[in-house]
């Protein structure tokens, strides 16, 4: 951020101005990946992609939302660490359809990573430090999921799907059933809705109730314990909190896992 004469100056994110027919042939023979918002695009550049919107009935390009838009441009501006960047905003014939962002080649799902457990315990102290990182920015990142986390051969780690963040007063576009129970009970969504999900998130990777839970199925079995046993005792009045949302403490259980 620069001053002029008294004036405060923000970065402003660029465009790439595409036709029609350009989006036609990349969405059909450049696709990265397709989820449910949006088509992913692997770009003219190495180290780019395209995310571009559409219908998920239909499958239909569609114009970004202006919420979209306001997050992509507040993180384009703020440049968080431990995440994908937005680079560009992208139109078509003069729409607004999705943006450009970064990528590393050496990044993969972490969903399909092959991880042993100290290398695990690693990317879970690693996310909660990318987690801590964003609430000093104002983000909730919110939908913490393995999928959503990308990890390099050296075990850093990023979060994508930043345009489906909460920024400030911006909401999160789409949450996810467990984040929705969460929030739902607790009242909003802040802060602790990253701590609570993370918590999930760290014993769904160390297999706890079963090799494969889902978040509720580690619910119930927090319910029902007993606790899991890799943990110091710190861990318990956490674990008590999460049966009830409205009195979770917003500790990370993770700082109590035992080596």
């Amino acid at each position: 951020m620069c001053t002029n004469g008294g004036m405060v100056s923000m970065k402003r994110i660029p465009n790439i101005a595409l036709t029609g027919e350009t989006v036609k042939q990349i969405t059909t023979t450049s696709q990265f990946n397709k989820g449910g918002e949006a088509i992913i695009c692997l770009s003219e550049r190495p180290d780019t992609l395209y995310k571009i919107f559409i219908n998920p009935s239909t499958g239909e390009i569609i114009e970004m939302s202006d919420n979209k838009l306001k997050k992509i441009t507040s993180l384009f501006e703020m440049n968080p660490e431990y995440s994908v960047k937005p680079l560009s905003t992208i139109t078509m014939d003069g729409r607004l359809i999705g943006y450009e962002m970064s990528y590393n080649r050496e990044n993969r799902p972490l969903s399909v990573a092959k991880l042993d457990r100290t290398s695990t315990i690693e990317v879970l102290k690693r996310t909660k430090v990318a987690l801590e990182h964003f609430a000093s920015h104002d983000i909730v990142y919110g939908d913490i999921a393995s999928r959503n986390i990308l990890i390099d051969r050296n075990r850093q780690i990023e979060f994508c799907d930043m345009d489906n963040v909460q920024i400030k007063d911006l909401p999160i576009d789409l949450q996810g059933k467990d984040l929705r129970r969460f929030t739902r009970a607790y009242g909003k969504t802040d802060e602790k809705a990253d701590a609570y999900m993370h918590n999930l998130f760290t014993l769904q990777q160390l297999k706890y109730p079963t090799p494969n839970p889902t978040y509720e199925d580690i619910i119930t079995a927090l319910t029902e314990g007993p606790y899991p046993s890799n943990f110091k005792r710190g861990a318990i009045r956490v674990f008590d909190s999460m049966l009830d949302p409205k009195k979770f403490t917003g500790e990370y259980a993770v700082k109590y896992l035992k080596r």
